[in-house]
């Protein structure tokens, strides 16, 4: 199951750096990270690097994004419900526009429409640091949140151009030269820690996580 919300984590609509942004190849991109010391972390993962070969790295960040978009493969899950629809496609396909356009928790204008638009830009930055730009440095996160309503039509185009993004980047994930950058290594590690967050609060919103009942004491 995925984990609750994390206690401060909106995922910062004005936020240059969230976790989807570390593939930015840029030093310092993580909100009160210093320089110094996400250098110190690359130096280490370099020296490290060798007992992970690149194709296994790459089934392993295949799998997780699958899993956290796609749903679980079957025979178990990593992180998320063992439920086939339970990744974030899923999730967003057995909404109608209009559930899709009610705010997930009270007092909060977000939306699983707007998560989607969201997630949606994220991959899309993702997709091009993948082919070594840096689209980082203007991003506008805020902006990312912004469709909060959608109509049956634009939420069939969320969740189409959604998937296809996802699709895009986990076939350039299955290539192992991509992973001859430490800083793509940290950025798609992000892209996963963030992609999971937003289905936890996603699944939490709507209702569909559940607190497994205790074990009755004999």
């Amino acid at each position: 199951m995925v984990a609750p919300l994390i206690r401060g984590h909106k995922c910062f609509p004005q936020d240059p750096g969230v976790a989807a942004g570390a593939a930015a190849g840029e030093s310092g991109i993580i909100r009160g990270s210093s320089k110094c010391g996400l250098e110190a972390v690359y130096s280490q993962w370099r020296i490290k690097m060798g007992i992970v070969n690149a194709e296994l790295l790459s089934q392993g960040v295949a799998l997780l994004l699958n899993e956290a978009f796609a749903g679980p493969s079957g025979g178990g899950s990593w992180f998320t419900d063992e439920d086939p629809d339970s990744g974030i496609l899923g999730t967003l396909k057995n909404l109608s526009a209009a559930e899709a356009s009610v705010p997930l928790t009270a007092g909060d204008a977000a939306t699983a429409a707007s998560h989607a638009s969201h997630l949606h830009y994220a991959l899309t930055l993702a997709n091009r640091a993948m082919k070594g730009e840096n689209p980082y440095r203007d991003a506008d996160w805020k902006g990312s949140w912004a469709a909060t309503a959608v109509s049956e039509t634009m939420w069939k185009e969320f969740q189409d151009s959604l998937r296809l993004e996802f699709e895009t980047l986990k076939t350039a994930i299955s290539d192992p030269v991509v992973w001859s950058s430490d800083k793509r290594v940290f950025g798609m590690i992000g892209n996963i820690a963030h992609a999971a967050w937003h289905l936890g609060a996603l699944r939490q919103g709507l209702g569909l996580i559940e607190t497994p009942a205790p074990k009755e004491k004999r």
